[in-house]
């Protein structure tokens, strides 16, 4: 993805469908000259979001999930749309959840995710518009210098499977279609 370039993905809420975005969204970030913590960043930031979604806002009802990614200059820009519960508040949490319970016990759920996303983004904003959740935010892209060079990263490609992913015309030449539809 170079400076300006987008992608555009629309999905059923749903953890299948999350993993498979996931996967087509890595193989686009392998496409750039991205350190691998580079890479990883944006993955979690859109994992932890996304499985929220699907999670929290969507629960065991199938919604729709729509998310934009943007590439200005040393930042990913990441836009998610659902159209699911709102988050109560009517904002993220802060993602520092209380500590309670015993030492040994693991965590409850609450806020962990929030923290990771937190911790590897920045200008976390949110609001609920016409019935839709709309979170955006940005990750910094930590480029590879020219010494480093190609990534040494998998390709995540698996002989076989297909995504259901159909890029447009104008978009098929390009190794970052702007559009997506994963079903």
């Amino acid at each position: 993805m170079s400076g300006g370039s987008s992608l555009t993905l629309s999905l059923r809420s749903e953890l299948m469908a999350v993993r498979q975005t996931l996967r087509a969204v890595r193989r686009s970030l392998d496409a750039m000259p991205l350190t691998e913590g580079g890479a990883g960043m944006v993955e979690l930031a859109l994992a932890e979001a996304m499985n929220n979604v699907v999670i929290h806002a969507h629960g065991k009802a199938t919604g729709i999930l729509q998310l934009r990614l943007r590439q200005t200059g040393s930042h990913l820009l990441v836009r998610l749309r659902d159209n699911g519960r709102g988050m109560p508040g009517g904002s993220p949490p802060d993602g520092l959840p209380p500590l309670t319970g015993e030492l040994g016990e693991p965590p409850r759920d609450g806020g962990f995710g929030w923290f990771l996303i937190r911790s590897v983004t920045s200008r976390v904003r949110y609001r609920r518009a016409g019935g839709w959740n709309c979170l955006s935010f940005s990750v910094p892209l930590i480029l590879r210098g020219p010494a480093e060079g190609p990534s040494p990263r998998p390709r995540h490609e698996r002989p076989g499977f297909r995504l259901g992913v159909v890029p447009t015309r104008e978009e098929a030449g390009s190794p970052l279609p702007r559009s997506w539809v994963i079903g």
